[in-house]
């Protein structure tokens, strides 16, 4: 192939680049939630940062109900976890640190053990002092409602629902503070 024809083709294909780059920037890329949420209350929801957080209702320990819609207004920061799951265990004083810090903000935890005996996770928890909500999945309809992939997994929702952050794995305190921090900085 001739030098020249060589220089035209790679002309040609910068051009076209440059030309599909501008049509997606001005066009825009659909939003992968739209294809992997659902709506719920005429809301759309999905698993994914920047997407309304899905809801959550189930039965904590002390068997009351929890709400996630009723806790619009506040930050939450919803954790997956089993007490057989080692990072789980040392992530759990950790969301207590946190909890504890940003009682004043109206923080709300909500603990989401997967699946386990009532009295078995009652007992852990006791055990470790930890006083933020804690529901029981018994039947793992919220782990599928998050479509888990593995715990520990921690969503955090700001005041409007919507998720800001996702930690896969162990999370540390300086990240939760720093996620909770830049949801109340925004909602001053």
């Amino acid at each position: 192939m001739k030098f020249s024809t060589r220089i035209s083709l790679i002309i040609s294909a910068v051009v076209m680049l440059i030309v599909a780059t501008v049509l997606v920037f001005n066009s825009g890329l659909p939003n992968r939630a739209e294809f992997t949420g659902q709506f719920v209350a005429d809301e759309y929801v999905a698993p994914e940062v920047n997407s309304l957080a899905p809801p959550i209702q189930g039965i904590n320990i002390s068997n009351n109900v929890i709400n996630t819609y009723q806790l619009r207004g506040t930050p939450v920061i919803i954790n997956f976890w089993a007490t057989w799951c080692g990072p789980c265990r040392v992530e759990m004083p950790i969301l207590q640190e946190v909890y504890d810090e940003f009682a004043d903000d109206n923080l709300t935890v909500i603990a989401v053990n997967l699946g386990e005996s009532h009295s078995m996770v009652q007992r852990w928890v006791q055990e470790q002092g930890l006083t933020y909500e804690i529901l029981i999945d018994n039947e793992r309809q919220i782990e599928m409602l998050y479509n888990l992939l593995a715990p520990p997994s921690t969503y955090i929702v700001d005041h409007e629902g919507v998720i800001t952050d996702i930690f896969y794995g162990p999370v540390t305190a300086d990240s939760l503070r720093q996620a909770i921090s830049q949801i109340i900085l925004n909602n001053s």
